[in-house]
């Protein structure tokens, strides 16, 4: 199940494939323990995240806009972890694309 995110519906199902025009927004929660039970697409240790991610791209979601301010607005006037995060999980997709085409 992917929580937190806004997935297309047909009759209470997810409709997969639901193309490149699709990019669900999650909340972006990097943790250093797994989480377990139910969480939020996004939240957990950087291997959740990063499925989190793979099973959005086999949905369908053409991009994933991964947000870190999205319930704590006031973390605006501290970016820095935000930013690390961000930067953690760009680099991870970026080395396993590079992966993909080689």
């Amino acid at each position: 199940m992917i929580l937190g995110v806004n997935v297309p519906l047909s009759g209470g199902r997810p409709v997969l494939g639901v193309g490149p025009g699709w990019a669900p927004r999650a909340v972006l929660r990097l943790s250093a323990e797994p989480l377990t039970g139910e969480r939020r697409a996004g939240e957990g240790t950087l291997d959740q995240v990063l499925g989190d991610l793979d099973r959005l791209r086999a949905m369908g979601a053409g991009s994933v806009v991964l947000d870190p301010l999205l319930d704590h607005p006031d973390e605006t006037l501290r970016p820095e972890r935000a930013w690390q995060d961000l930067a953690t999980v760009a680099a991870h997709r970026v080395a396993a694309h590079r992966k993909e085409l080689a």
